[in-house]
């Protein structure tokens, strides 16, 4: 018989973490699940690690990798281990990230309790590993629970180590996880979910997003806000999200206003100052207009301005300053 929960791994070169990510599936206090680690052609002894565990659990943790070994990336991955999987309820863990002890059981309890929920997610931690400093990643508002399309569109308040959903979620569709994006992973798949069914949460941290150098949620911030605009633009033109489609439209100005931004700091030269101006000039608002004249007035001023906004930030909020430092400095690695 199959298990109720399918956990799915994607692997690549987390040599150092993927035991903590295994022994925290294996602490759980919810026991009917199975573990599918997908090799996404690792090269540092991951998949050695990994298989040791088959090994010892042959009936809970299993290994796969690509014909070849070769490299497809954390979606293409998550989508091959999808297909061998066999659970009702469907998670991912990252296999730099691990979970606390409660997650399974807390999840299927509250999915279970509701069949119009389709996903349940929690708060969760993050580890800065170099520093071993442990933060909250969530507000101190309620996480918003039920029919929240118009909330998420806006903002991706679900981390993927953090959510468990129905598999019926994903009936008939042979690629649930979107192999175009490589920023934002599993985002316009939390946002089909939204659509069309409610979203639960349970109320105490239920995972841990390890932030290091190599991450890939950290690298490549121009190329996330970019992939968001794409998302929203590719949404908005999309009749069956039509009900959404002012939420929509709000969240792709936002993500304009964002990637112009990023353009603006980052002071990667003229070629991203003006295309951060042509962006602000389609937006409404006196921060739009503000950034823009701010871009042309060249690298100098947009350095200034960052450096500013930084020292603000961390006079603001020192915590959450200290998770933006470290993501950075990953970043840089």
């Amino acid at each position: 018989m199959a298990a109720k929960v399918s956990i799915i791994t994607a692997l690549y070169n987390h040599a150092p973490f993927v035991a903590q990510a295994i022994d925290s599936v294996l602490a759980q206090t919810y026991d009917d699940w199975e573990l599918i680690i997908w090799d996404d052609g690792s090269t540092d002894g991951g998949l050695d690690v990994v298989r040791s565990y088959v090994r010892r659990f042959p009936q809970k943790v299993f290994s796969y990798q690509h014909e070849g070994r070769g490299n497809k990336g954390q979606e293409a991955t998550r989508n091959e281990a999808l297909r061998g999987a066999g659970g009702q309820y469907i998670c991912l863990l990252d296999s730099d990230d691990y979970w606390l002890p409660r997650k399974l059981e807390l999840q299927v309890a509250a999915v279970e309790a509701n069949p119009r929920v389709g996903l349940v997610y929690a708060p969760t931690q993050a580890l800065l590993h170099d520093d071993g400093l442990v933060l909250n990643l969530s507000s101190k508002e309620p996480l918003p629970q039920g029919k929240v399309f118009d909330q998420l569109v806006r903002s991706c308040f679900i981390h993927a180590c953090s959510a468990l959903f129905r598999r019926e979620c994903i009936k008939g569709v042979s690629a649930p996880f979107r192999t175009q994006y490589g920023c934002i992973g599993e985002y316009p798949l939390w946002l089909a979910i939204a659509r069309d069914w409610e979203l639960a949460t349970v109320p105490e941290p239920v995972a841990v997003w390890r932030v290091h150098g190599g991450n890939t949620s950290s690298r490549k911030r121009v190329q996330a806000r970019r992939e968001l605009v794409a998302m929203a633009e590719e949404l908005a033109g999309d009749p069956a999200y039509g009900a959404h489609k002012p939420a929509i439209e709000a969240a792709l100005a936002q993500y304009r206003y964002d990637l112009g931004v990023i353009l603006v700091e980052e002071g990667s030269g003229e070629g991203a100052l003006a295309e951060a101006q042509a962006l602000f000039q389609g937006l409404p608002g006196r921060k739009a207009r503000f950034m823009g004249f701010v871009a042309g007035l060249g690298p100098g001023a947009a350095h200034a301005l960052a450096f500013f906004k930084r020292i603000l930030f961390m006079i603001r909020d020192p915590r959450r300053a200290a998770l933006v430092s470290a993501v950075t400095r990953s970043r840089s690695v």
